[in-house]
């Protein structure tokens, strides 16, 4: 069931490279992370509030709320998506940080990051 839940994200045609990735996740991991989308052309850190795309200053502070939690200085699990202070994971996998990402960059003052992630075509 798991592998069903990650794999529907995805378009069928990408399913047969996908499933055999994230199943050899959750029999090493108990978990399907999607380790294959982490982010890896710039360090997991916060950087200044002026880094970040979005001219809604609220989305940056965001963004950078959520990288800071995943620096590998500062999170307990950072790969696993595992904050400091415990098991709770910021996203359920990295899949899920990337519309949040795109759509708080795009996000306008009057919208919420609550919203974004609720109208984005990837829930």
């Amino acid at each position: 069931m798991a592998l069903k839940n990650a794999l529907r994200y995805f378009p069928a045609e990408s399913h047969t490279v996908l499933a055999p990735e994230f199943l050899s996740e959750l029999n090493l991991y108990n978990h399907i992370y999607m380790y294959r989308l982490r982010p890896s052309t710039y360090a997991m850190r916060a950087y200044p509030i002026d880094y970040y795309p979005s001219e809604n200053q609220h989305a940056n502070a965001i963004m950078l709320m959520i990288m800071n939690n995943l620096d590998p200085r500062v999170a307990q699990f950072p790969l696993e998506l595992v904050t400091y202070g415990g098991n709770g994971c910021v996203f359920q996998n990295w899949y899920c940080g990337t519309p949040t990402n795109h759509q708080s960059n795009h996000q306008s003052s009057h919208q919420s990051i609550q919203r974004c992630i609720n109208d984005s075509p990837m829930r």
